[in-house]
């Protein structure tokens, strides 16, 4: 049986709503740009770096303070343009709380499952 978002079971039981939601789940990403040597990046506290259009995403691990990332690179001399905590895209929360489906294929009585092709 698979969850989703609707079933997603919080302090306050079902139906957290997807504010409330993406708020606790924001504490887990942060956008930076900076200019200089990217070393201060890596630590204890970083899960995975990405790079993206605008600069890199740091995917914090659990109880991590990015704050303690942001000292790193003050220390390192780094010039840091935007350091920000982000708000979770919808698809990553649900992987987090639900698993990658997309692994597992189309699950039996999904709408339009066995049929090949575009959706729009």
């Amino acid at each position: 049986m698979r969850a989703g978002l609707h079933d997603f079971q919080g302090p306050k039981g079902p139906g957290l709503g997807l504010k409330e939601l993406k708020r606790r789940e924001r504490k887990g990403l942060v956008a930076v740009e900076f200019q200089g040597d990217s070393a201060w990046l890596r630590g204890p506290e970083v899960a995975e770096v990405r790079e993206v259009e605008s600069g890199v995403e740091l995917t914090l691990r659990e109880g991590a303070d990015h704050q303690e990332i942001l000292k790193r690179g003050v220390s390192a001399g780094v010039r840091i343009d935007r350091f920000d905590l982000v708000e979770p895209r919808l698809h990553e929360i649900f992987v987090r709380h639900a698993g990658d489906l997309e692994e597992e294929g189309p699950s039996v009585g999904a709408a339009g499952a066995g049929r090949e092709g575009s959706y729009r």
